[in-house]
């Protein structure tokens, strides 16, 4: 199973990854040919420029939270 991983950097960063919860390996990531990058990436984007702070996965604050972006990617990347 994928699950989005939150980690914070020695300097206070906040860094998300997307992994495997079965194992250590970080799987391969799917293409998109459109937007010329990985899928994880692409829904990043569009999270962090404001889809995981709608209706449906947050407060609709302006604001993008860590918690909006985990319920967003959880929802966006399953079994994509």
């Amino acid at each position: 199973m994928m699950h989005l991983g939150l980690f914070v950097a020695g300097d206070g960063h906040h860094i998300a990854a997307w992994r495997d919860s079965t194992s250590n390996a970080t799987p391969p990531s799917p293409w998109d040919e459109d937007a010329k990058h990985g899928l994880f990436t692409k829904h990043l984007l569009e999270a962090l420029n404001g889809k995981a702070d709608t209706e449906d996965y947050g407060n609709q604050d302006g604001k993008v939270t860590l918690a909006e972006l985990q319920t967003y990617l959880d929802d966006e990347m399953t079994y994509q």
